[in-house]
């Protein structure tokens, strides 16, 4: 069964609010949710971060990490949209984080083909 949110999170060089944005992702995702991190070629220990903090959801298939070359954040997100299975799409940027009961708030706008 495919999940009903895709949330892609495009990321470059972000750790220093990498785990703070997951994190906030993590306290609320469920079955229904997956998480598509689209790496962007980032230089510093991003990638690291992502499979060491969060290797449980990794594992789980709850995180997806996909890494790219530096394309720039729209590129990236393209990329997340072309890997979602989920029936709605979000975006959140890796300096970003969302607050408790978000995700079981969020107006679900469909996902279309590009």
């Amino acid at each position: 069964m495919s999940p009903l949110l895709s949330i892609i999170i495009p990321n470059y060089n972000g750790i220093s609010f990498l785990h703070t944005c997951l994190e906030s992702v993590r306290a609320q995702i469920s079955t229904d949710c997956e998480v598509i991190i689209v790496d962007d070629g980032s230089t510093d220990d991003s990638v690291k971060l992502i499979q060491k903090e969060f290797l449980e959801e990794l594992e789980s298939g709850k995180f997806k990490l996909i890494r790219t070359n530096n394309s720039g954040p729209g590129a990236a997100r393209n990329i997340g949209i072309k890997a979602a299975q989920g029936d709605y799409i979000g975006f959140l940027d890796s300096d970003d984080f969302i607050l408790p009961g978000y995700i079981e708030n969020v107006d679900l706008v469909k996902k279309v083909d590009i």
